[in-house]
């Protein structure tokens, strides 16, 4: 089958449905340092992230809902819980693969026990959705 060829717009309106490049990395720089600083590009902490696989994602819901058993005459039972904690952590773990310039050296997935968690959920975010800096920003990144 031949390459598919589409145009920017296409291509993003299509891109939850294209084939993911399995262990393709990216740079991920967080929004409010590219707000902060937005000419001084050496004030950037720079976050390697992973695309997920669509099976790795899926196995991550799992983790963000469970359902809730016991005593068939429980109010409770069969209701769905929401755990956003583990689904994020889970995301950072997998997804989160180094960083440079963030102030605390990266050793490994437990590393992200050191972020704070509006970054986590930004990073959680840039993972699960594939946000790719542009070029303009990327431009001039170690």
């Amino acid at each position: 089958m031949a390459e598919l060829e589409l145009t920017k717009e296409t291509r993003e309106r299509l891109s939850k449905f294209l084939p993911i490049t399995l262990g393709k990395t990216f740079k991920y720089v967080p929004r409010i340092f590219r707000e902060e600083f937005p000419e001084d590009k050496s004030q950037w902490p720079i976050f390697i992230l992973k695309f997920l696989s669509g099976v790795e994602l899926a196995k991550s819901e799992d983790r963000l809902y469970g359902m809730i058993g016991g005593d068939l005459n429980d109010a409770a039972f069969g209701k769905i819980s929401v755990s956003r904690g583990a689904f994020v952590e889970h995301i950072c773990r997998t997804g989160i693969v180094g960083w440079s310039g963030y102030g605390v050296e990266y050793d490994g997935p437990n590393s992200i026990d050191a972020l704070p968690k509006e970054l986590l959920y930004e990073l959680t975010n840039a993972i699960t959705e594939h946000r790719e800096l542009s070029e303009e920003e990327l431009r001039g990144l170690g």
